[in-house]
Formats: C-alpha cells, sequence, structure tokens
C-alpha cells in the first residue's frame, strides 16, 4: 500500500505532509482480521501473516516459539488460512484458535500449557461447518479481578457472567452463523462437549448424558461479520452483539438431475447437444445483499438442572438501528459497581442491625467504531459510538434498554482500537483507552533530517460520560518508522496485563512489524485522589491477581525514571500490600523481593557505569539470596520427620545444606571486609567481594539488618545444624550413607564458622532488629540493602560476629585447600568448579546433556520439571517440593524451555 506525498516546498529542511488513501485502512473492514493477544503471563501471540501458524513471544525475550498445530491442519497446512480468532484464558492455561479452511469445514483447537510458558498442547480440536466459522470467543469462569480504589486500597472486583461450578475450561464462541457454542471440559470427563444454541430463536438446549453432536451444515443468506460478548459484573447471564451482512443465495441445482460440473469450453469431451450446459444461470439478486443497517443483541443464559445438566438459552434483544457504512470496532464495556465500604465494628458486633446483602450489578456499555470512506474520494474520517445498557427484572425473566449515551467524530484520525480499563476516580467506575491514527503526517523533506520514526498518531484516555478527552490524563504519541510510512501502518493492538504498554502490529502480510507503546499516564496535577504512583497500583495489582509484572518491570527501568523513583515504586507497593494483609506480616515479601531483584538485574543490563553495574548485580543477587533462603527453609520443613529428617532425600539435603554453608561463608566475608577493610587482604580475597567492601551500604548485609531477612538465615542455619547433627548421630551403615555422613560433616566443619555460636549471636541480635522502624525496613527491602538507620547496629553486630576467635576461622574463610593448589591441577580445578552450572531450585549441579529450563527473570536454571531423578532415590517429600517450582522460579519468573547441548 501507498500514498502519494503533498507537494513539497523549496529549501532544505522544509516538510512534506503524507496524506492517507482509503486504501491504507481498508486493511480494518477486511475480514478476518489480523489477531494479536497479550496473555497474562506476558505471551505475545500473533497470528502467521500468511500460514496457519500461531506464533509467541515473551515480552522480555526475543525467543519465538511456535504452537503445535492440531491433526487436521497439520495434515493438510496448504488448505488453511491463518487462524481468525485467538484468546486466551486468564489463568494462562488454556488457548483457544480457529482455522478457516478454503474449501470446507473449519477447525477449533483448546491448548493446555505446561510447566513453561511456550510449551503448549493440544487437547482437543473439532470441526465447524462451512459458513459456520468461530467470529469471536471469550472463556468463563475467569478469576476475579483486582482494582485500587479512591483510597488506595487494593479491592477485589465482583464475578463477571455465568458461573461454571462443573466444568473447566468454558469457552463461548459466537459463529457466522448466528449460533453460540458453550464448549466446555467437565471435571473427571476426557473430552470437550458444545452445546450450540441458534441465536435468533428464543429456546433452550440441554445436555445430554450421551451427546452425539454431528456436524450440521449451515445454511441462510445473512452471515455474521463482527461479533462481541459481553460479561456483566455480578451477572448471572451474558450478552452477544453481532453486525451481520446478507449475502446471495447459492444456485440451485435441477431436482431432476444430478449436480452438474463447471463448463469447461476448452473439453472437447463434451457432447454438442448439452443445453443444461449452456443455460445461464438464476441471476443474483444484489439488491438485497451487503452489510445491514442494524446491530442485533441477544441474552443468553447458563442454567443447570437437578442432575447438573447444563442448559443454554437464548433471547433475543430488540436490535439498534445502525446507519453508519463501515464497521470497525464492536466492544462491551462493563464498568464495576462501586466498593463496598468496610463494615463498621459495632455493626460487626452486631449482625442484627446489619442491612441485608443487596447484590449491586456494574454498568454495561457497547462501543461501535466505523469508517466512512466518502465514496473513496477523500481520506477517510472515523466515528465513535457508545450505548448503555441497563438491566431491568420484570416478571417473567428480564429486560434491557438501550440508550445512545454519546458519540463524536475524528475528522483528521481513525479510531483503530479501543479497550475499557477500570478506574474508580471516574464517576463511571471505567475509562477507554483509543488508539489514533492520523489521516496525515509531516514529513522532512530533507532525508538527513528525518527521524527514524515519526508520530504517526496518539493514544487517548475518553470519557465515558461524553467520549471526550479526559483532562487527567496525558497523551501518548504513536511512534511508527519513517521508512514505513505510506506502505503500511499499525492497525491492530493489544494491550499489556496490567494497562502499561500496547503493543501494535503492521497490516501488511509481508513484512509484519510489532511495536511496543506506552499508555498514558494520569498527569500529576491531576484531580485524581491517589497519592499512589501509578505503576506501584500496578505491581500490586499484579501480585494479588498472580499475573505477569514484565510490562510494569519494563516502565520502572525506563530511562525516564531515576533510581530513587524506582526505589519509591518498589516501597509504595510493598507498603500497600502490607497494609492489605495487616495480620500476615512479610506475606508480600517474597514476591516484592523476586520483583526488585529483576528490575535491579535489568538495570544493571542497562546501565553503562561500572559502579553502578557492579552495585546493581549485588542488589538484585541479595533479592535473589533472599528468595532461594526462603525456598530452601520450606524444603528443609517438607522433608522433616519429628526431629528428623527423610534419608531418602538425603542427598538432596546435602547439595542444599552445602549451598546454605557456601552463602553464610560469602557473608562472613563481607562482614569481615566491612569491618576491617586493609590493604593486606587484598591479595587473598576475590575481587567480586571488593567491589563495595569499603562502602557503608553493602547489600549482601541486609541479611543480618532486617527482620525479614534475618528470621530465614536463622532458621537456614537451624536446619543445617539440625541435619548435621542428625546425620552425625547416625549408626555406621552402608557404603552410600556414610559417604552421605562424611561429605556433610566436612562441609560444616571444614567451613571455617561455628554454626553453634553464629546462631546464638543472631537470635540475640533479632530483638535489636525487629525493633526497627516499620518503614525504614520496608524500604530497605525496596533497595536491597541497609537502610540508614541499620548502621549504628551493623558495628555492633558485625564487632560480635568479627572479633571473638570461636566464630570465625579467617584463614579457613578465606583460604580454601583448592586456592592452594598449583600449576595445571589449579587450573584443572577451577574449570571443573567454573562449568558445573548448579540447579536454581534444588542448588544441586545441572547435567549439561539434560534438558533445562530457564528462569526469564532471574536466568536461573533447574530441571525439576523433567522428572530426573538420582539413582536409588525415591523421596515423595522432595518430590512434593519440588513440584512447587514446576510452574515458577523461587524467585517468581516464569520458565522457558532450554534443549540440552
Amino acid at each position: 500500500m501507498s500514498s502519494g506525498l503533498g507537494s513539497p516546498s523549496k529549501g532544505k529542511g522544509t516538510d512534506s505532509t503524507w496524506r492517507a488513501s482509503w486504501w491504507d485502512f481498508y486493511p480494518l473492514l477486511e475480514r478476518p482480521r489480523r489477531q494479536i493477544q497479550w496473555s497474562n503471563s506476558s505471551v505475545i501471540f500473533t497470528a502467521h501473516p500468511t500460514k496457519p501458524l500461531i506464533t509467541g513471544r515473551h515480552f522480555s525475550s526475543s525467543k519465538r516459539f511456535v504452537l503445535p498445530s492440531p491433526a487436521p491442519v497439520a495434515l493438510s497446512p496448504a488448505s488453511y488460512d491463518p487462524p481468525s480468532v485467538i484468546t486466551v484464558a486468564a489463568t494462562d492455561e488454556w488457548l483457544f484458535a480457529y482455522f478457516p479452511r478454503r474449501d470446507g469445514e473449519g477447525t477449533g483447537c483448546i491448548w493446555k500449557r505446561g510447566p513453561q510458558i511456550d510449551s503448549w498442547d493440544v487437547k482437543e480440536s473439532w470441526s465447524f461447518p462451512k459458513g459456520g466459522g468461530a467470529v469471536t470467543a471469550s472463556w468463563l469462569g475467569n478469576p476475579r479481578e483486582w482494582a485500587i480504589n479512591a483510597s488506595d486500597n487494593p479491592v477485589r472486583l465482583p464475578p463477571r457472567g455465568p458461573a461454571t461450578p462443573l466444568s473447566n475450561p468454558t469457552i463461548v464462541i459466537v459463529t457466522q452463523d448466528h449460533h453460540v457454542h458453550v464448549s466446555y471440559l467437565r471435571y473427571y470427563f476426557p473430552s470437550i462437549r458444545t452445546l450450540k444454541r441458534p441465536l435468533a430463536f428464543p429456546g433452550v438446549t440441554v445436555e445430554q448424558p450421551q451427546m452425539n453432536d454431528p456436524l450440521e451444515s449451515a445454511s441462510g443468506n445473512r452471515q455474521c461479520l463482527d461479533a462481541a460478548i459481553g460479561f456483566g459484573y455480578n451477572e448471572s447471564s451474558f450478552l452477544v452483539a453481532t453486525y451481520s451482512r446478507r449475502v446471495p443465495p447459492p444456485p440451485l441445482a435441477s431436482p431432476m438431475t444430478a449436480p452438474i460440473a463447471p463448463f469447461n469450453s476448452m473439453d472437447l469431451s463434451i457432447p454438442v447437444d448439452a443445453p443444461q450446459l449452456l443455460q445461464e444461470p438464476r441471476p443474483m439478486d444484489w439488491e438485497t445483499s451487503g452489510d445491514e443497517r442494524t446491530i442485533e443483541l441477544f441474552e443468553v443464559h447458563l442454567r443447570f438442572d437437578a442432575s447438573y445438566m447444563m442448559a443454554v438459552i437464548s433471547n433475543p434483544l430488540p436490535p439498534m438501528d445502525y446507519v453508519a457504512t463501515s464497521l470497525t470496532n464492536l466492544v462491551f464495556i462493563c464498568a464495576p459497581p462501586a466498593p463496598a465500604s468496610p463494615v463498621p465494628p459495632d455493626l460487626i458486633r452486631s449482625p442484627s442491625l446489619r442491612k441485608p446483602n443487596v447484590v449491586e450489578k456494574g454498568k454495561m456499555y457497547l462501543s461501535i467504531a466505523s469508517l466512512d470512506f466518502h465514496n473513496y474520494s477523500a481520506p477517510p474520517t472515523s466515528q465513535l459510538l457508545l450505548y448503555s445498557l441497563t438491566h431491568k427484572s420484570v416478571i417473567r425473566g428480564s429486560a434491557w434498554t438501550v440508550h445512545l449515551e454519546a458519540s463524536r467524530s475524528f475528522q483528521s484520525s481513525v479510531v483503530t482500537y479501543i479497550k475499557p480499563f477500570v478506574d474508580f476516580s471516574s464517576p463511571n467506575a471505567a475509562q477507554i483507552y483509543a488508539c489514533l491514527i492520523n489521516t496525515s503526517v509531516s514529513l522532512a523533506q530533507d532525508k538527513q533530517s528525518r527521524r527514524k520514526e515519526t508520530p504517526v498518531g496518539a493514544i487517548k484516555v475518553l470519557n465515558i460520560k461524553d467520549l471526550g478527552d479526559n483532562a487527567d490524563y496525558e497523551q501518548v504519541e504513536i511512534e511508527w518508522p519513517t521508512s514505513q510510512i505510506g506502505v503500511d501502518l499499525p492497525l491492530f493492538a493489544t494491550v499489556s496485563p496490567n494497562s502499561t504498554l500496547l503493543c501494535t502490529v503492521s497490516s501488511s502480510i509481508l513484512l509484519s512489524q510489532t511495536a511496543t507503546h506506552s499508555l498514558p499516564k494520569p498527569i500529576e496535577s491531576s484531580t485524581s485522589q491517589s497519592n499512589l504512583p501509578q505503576l506501584s497500583l500496578f505491581l500490586v495489582k499484579s501480585i494479588l491477581g498472580r499475573i505477569s509484572s514484565a510490562d510494569v518491570i519494563h516502565s520502572i527501568c525506563s530511562t525516564n525514571i531515576h533510581l530513587a523513583d524506582s526505589e519509591e515504586i518498589l516501597y509504595r507497593a510493598l507498603d500497600v500490600l502490607e497494609r492489605h494483609k495487616p495480620g500476615m506480616p512479610y506475606s508480600s515479601t517474597w514476591e516484592i523481593m523476586g520483583i526488585a531483584g529483576e528490575v535491579y538485574k535489568m538495570k544493571a543490563s542497562l546501565s553503562k557505569d561500572d559502579l553502578e553495574i557492579a552495585d546493581f548485580n549485588n542488589r538484585w543477587h541479595t533479592a535473589h539470596d533472599v528468595c532461594s533462603i526462603a525456598a530452601c527453609n520450606i524444603g528443609f520443613e517438607d522433608c522433616k520427620e519429628g526431629e528428623t529428617y527423610d534419608l531418602e532425600g538425603v542427598w538432596q539435603l546435602i547439595k542444599m545444606s552445602t549451598w546454605i554453608v557456601d552463602f553464610t561463608e560469602q557473608l562472613l566475608k563481607a562482614c569481615v571486609l566491612w569491618s576491617n577493610p586493609v590493604a593486606e587482604m587484598e591479595e587473598i580475597v576475590p575481587v567480586d567481594l571488593h567491589i563495595s567492601s569499603i562502602a557503608p551500604t553493602v547489600p549482601i548485609l541486609l541479611h543480618i539488618t532486617h527482620p525479614f531477612t534475618l528470621q530465614n538465615l536463622i532458621a537456614a542455619l537451624k536446619h543445617v545444624r539440625t541435619f548435621r547433627t542428625f546425620l552425625g548421630s547416625l549408626p555406621a551403615g552402608g557404603e552410600n550413607s556414610q559417604i552421605a555422613k562424611e561429605v556433610l560433616i566436612d562441609v560444616v566443619d571444614c567451613s571455617g564458622v561455628d554454626f553453634e555460636s553464629l546462631i546464638l549471636i543472631l537470635e540475640e541480635n533479632l530483638v535489636k532488629v525487629q525493633k526497627f522502624d516499620t518503614q525504614e525496613c520496608r524500604r530497605a527491602l525496596a533497595r536491597c540493602q541497609p537502610s540508614g538507620i541499620a548502621q549504628a547496629y551493623l558495628n555492633q553486630i558485625i564487632h560480635k560476629l568479627t572479633q571473638p576467635a570461636t566464630i570465625l576461622n579467617k584463614s579457613t574463610l578465606f583460604i580454601k585447600p583448592y586456592d592452594l593448589v598449583d600449576g595445571i591441577t589449579r587450573l584443572s580445578v577451577g574449570t571443573y568448579r567454573k562449568d558445573n552450572e548448579k540447579d536454581v531450585v534444588t542448588k544441586g549441579m545441572l547435567m549439561k546433556t539434560s534438558a533445562k529450563s530457564v528462569c526469564l527473570r532471574c536466568g536461573g536454571k533447574t530441571a525439576v520439571d523433567k522428572d530426573v531423578r538420582v539413582s536409588g532415590v525415591t523421596s515423595s517429600k522432595w518430590r512434593t517440593w519440588e513440584k512447587m517450582w514446576f510452574l515458577r522460579c523461587v524467585c517468581g519468573g516464569p520458565w522457558s524451555t532450554l534443549p540440552a547441548i
């Protein structure tokens, strides 16, 4: 696609103007649309431009993967088009896609996710009749969403849509032949079932114990072009809106004759007297064909009878008049009800004074975007309509009333994408993100002065009340490569899970391009009642909702946010989470430390200053160690049997104990260097420990200056001490048990640390640490380093840890036996120690030839999901602990596949 430039002015440095033509925006009307979905695990799924394939890419990675094709598509890929529908469940466990077939029945497929975000297996596929393919789909039974109210407190929104207590997953599909399909997998049933119900006819379709669902051919002269599904808050039904087209009926064959093959004038075998072949076909009734001028509405209920059989009930609603010519977007907007006020203490004590619970339902709107090409003689213009849908209960059933709330025309831009979001600071509790692409763009005439990217549009926040620009939000420009302006435009988009970023994909099928843009943020001087940074609110919602925070972390680490601001964002998020659960201290510390580790790791990769890089690396390693120690403590507890430990997992516990001992040595080395930074020690101290050895804030010292981290450390040291005592008290047994016993005793006793005395000192100082200011402690966690108030305490505890010779043997602590080996032997030992990677979960060595998973947050690798077992080890308790990390790393990051070398 190309468009002409305006008449350029003379002289260097002047501007020329690119003006759009109708074909630049025509892809918005083409069906099917280009598919792009951003899942809650931060994976961006896109349809291949020309092949029946679905590709995925995690937002923070450049690695792409392809979902396995269902059997019908894999057997005949040339017969299928790219998927026209892609939708991912909110739990990230299921994905549905529909592949239209060029010469027959299309194929729908549901995939189930494995332990890694790029591991998907086909659960089941089924056929759709020709002319009855999927138009849109949406999942039922999604988890309840989280939002932040006007008082900066997290609140859980009501459920959306009908409840599905007997199935998982459950998906609603609207097809071209105006049917609604409810496909679901009942608990303890092997295959997916589907209930079909025509939308246009009121009635009931009931599930049968033995369902045989023969494929029915679609008929009729009406074809659904676009559809939307709306799940309202606290609604027991859902709405379906459809936009249709009338198509001419196919030619009818004579009932007296068999079907006739198409006439071929070059076929000499056709007899001359074949009058039936020369007859003219019945003329098409083109005057009655074309897009309809109405939007049809339907209400659909799900019911269960006494035998728990599902029933789908359809109820047509009065249609809406629609006079625009070309519809481009049809979206339901569901606004939640206002959050309930907290119950006063006197009502809690006196339940009889409470008012009866009234289920308050949210508001529903239907937004319609359209294009007007002006008979293809001028640049297109766009119009946005907003209708309110009010639910009224009647004696028999329910009734909905439709009212036009607002309309807005855009003369110099086109609405390409709209996305609603919850905002309790607005009167309607919802706002709209609108993506607008300009119909003319100014370009520098001199190519040398042109920028690589040029603004081609803007992302705005629109008020639901009048569709006007929201003055409390900024406007963000959409930048696009200058070389692509006039070739293709970013017409299709999707929003990130936490509504911080917008991903766009170009309209060209030859050179598909994706780009990421920031979404509008509230203006600091706005009238919003919130005092929290918006990114802190997004972090809170992502943690409570258990969805990926990769898009939020990307925004926190942007170059226009300073380090102090990033620390403040993490601190405020932790403060809100801790206040949300006052009776559960440190309930969100683990999650925040994992996110903080990713923030500082990303900042280290973006920084160019060596001192900053060293500081950020120390911080994220400290955050990761906090998570690792907490995971080790759970592992010890799970393998504990009273005062003893499960001997079937003895080698796994030894590996974990070895890692804790190594970490304790690193911590005590930092204490020695912090208290006695003399020049004589430079010759014997590794370089990586000297980066911040004299600085007053060494990140690793956070482990002894914060209540949570210190309790964490003391618990781990006690487990090592108890495990060593337990193994040491065992009588002489087999060769394997004796070797395990000697290995652990050597690791603990030859470390240069008296663990018994160390634990006593740490427990004595825990009382002092617990008296620190709560807010300062939270700031220390956000910074991943000791706070300012801990400096005086550091002097005292480090003096206790480093001065008595009974606790530390500094020579043994700093000089290991393998450091005394000279020559080639030392080199070989050093190489061996460096090349053996440790499992980020189990802390054991990883086999080079085994398949591994890599964490997309910390980069750690593991084989816990590969069912790798040590010979003779059948500890069920250890395997149960390993299963905790099948989906997430100890730092909270997702797994990705890593093939064997």
